[in-house]
C-alpha cells in the first residue's frame, strides 16, 4: 500500500496543497487499482473529489497538524504500521516516521531558501 499525506490542503490551495492535488489526481488515473492511504487533517474535508472519497481501494484518514511534532510522527507512524505502507510520500518535510515502510519527501523549490543549511535531520 502506498500512503499520500494530503495534509498540506488546508481550507485554501497553496502551492504545496495544488501539488497534492495534482498527485492525487495521477494516481486515481495512472493506478485504479492500488490501494492508497490518504492522510488527511479535519480541515481538508471540503477539498478532495467526492469521486476520489468514494474510490474502493483509497482508504482515507484524517489526523491533525500538530505542533506536538513527536505526537504526530508517532501516531502517523502507528497508523502506516497498522495498515501494512511500503510507501509513505509526503510534501511536508518535517515530519517524516520512521518504520518498514520507504519514506519519499517532495522538496519544494522554497525550502533551500528557508533552510539553507539543509534539512535538519536524516530521512
Amino acid at each position: 500500500m502506498i500512503a499520500i499525506d494530503a495534509r498540506a490542503v488546508a481550507q485554501q490551495i497553496t502551492g504545496i496543497g495544488q501539488y497534492v492535488q495534482l498527485l492525487l489526481q495521477q494516481a486515481y488515473e495512472v493506478w485504479p487499482d492500488q490501494q492508497l492511504l490518504v492522510v488527511t487533517s479535519p480541515s481538508c474535508e471540503d477539498m478532495f473529489s467526492q469521486t476520489w472519497r468514494s474510490h474502493t481501494r483509497w482508504i482515507w484518514r484524517e489526523l491533525p497538524i500538530s505542533a506536538a511534532g513527536i505526537w504526530q510522527i508517532r501516531t502517523l507512524g502507528r497508523l502506516l504500521g497498522e495498515l501494512d505502507v511500503t510507501v509513505y510520500h509526503t510534501p511536508d518535510c518535517t515530519c517524516l516516521p520512521r518504520g518498514r515502510w520507504k519514506n519519499v519527501m517532495t522538496i519544494h523549490d522554497a525550502i533551500p531558501m528557508v533552510n539553507p543549511h539543509g534539512i535538519p535531520f536524516r530521512a
